[in-house]
């Protein structure tokens, strides 16, 4: 719960967590000297001082919203209650800058989705199991230029039965990058797909709607 420092129903500090020297500071500046201010949150408010002024609990009443397309507005406030009620308004950002927002998001969205996702490949009789990620796929096209037409490597892979060794013959490694870099390009047509709707979008409630 939060706390606010009010004069004559006007709020002055806050709402905020508890911060002593903060709200020292602040009462000093109302024209209190409260010397016995305590130093961890109290717990007995509301504290009600000379010249109109109290420290009060405050519960915010923060409706549901989308923080990239959509700004809190507000409070209005209750006085009469105990806790004190600040209650919040929503309004939309310009459209421009709320799609130029989630598409950060997004981007962001499939950056992780590449970090964390792994294909599973079947060599032989394992499945062998290789991470999309650009450090990863980078190592296998390295491997890749690195080897000739008739040579082989033993490569010790992560697969379904945990670590394993297989040898894998230019034409394999060929194919695991095929299938590690479909698995990426997919994750940008799903990133441009959501783009797309991003991009077409008329207004806040149709960019909202838009779920990654």
């Amino acid at each position: 719960m939060s706390i606010a420092l009010i004069k004559n129903n006007n709020v002055i500090l806050g709402p905020m967590p508890w911060n002593y020297l903060v709200f020292k500071e602040e009462l000093e500046r109302c024209g209190v000297n409260f010397p016995d201010l305590p130093e961890q949150t109290p717990s007995d408010l509301p504290m009600n001082f000379d010249n109109g002024v109290s420290i009060v609990f405050v519960i915010r009443n923060i409706p549901d919203h989308t923080p990239e397309t959509q700004f809190l507005t507000g409070p209005t406030w209750d006085f009469e209650k105990n806790p004190v009620e600040a209650t919040y308004g929503v309004g939309d950002y310009p459209i421009d800058y709320a799609k130029a927002s989630i598409k950060y998001l997004l981007k962001m969205k499939r950056s992780e989705r590449e970090e964390n996702t792994s294909i599973n490949y079947t060599f032989q009789d394992k499945t062998l199991r290789f991470k999309i990620k650009r450090e990863e796929r980078n190592y296998i096209a390295s491997l890749l230029s690195s080897i000739s037409s008739n040579s082989t490597i033993n490569f010790k892979s992560d697969s379904t039965e945990g670590k394993v060794f297989v040898t894998l013959s230019k034409t394999d490694l060929e194919n695991i990058c095929i299938a590690i870099n479909t698995e990426v390009q997919n994750l940008f047509n799903w990133e441009k797909d959501k783009f797309d709707q991003i991009e077409s979008a008329q207004d806040i409630s149709t960019l909202n709607n838009i779920s990654f």
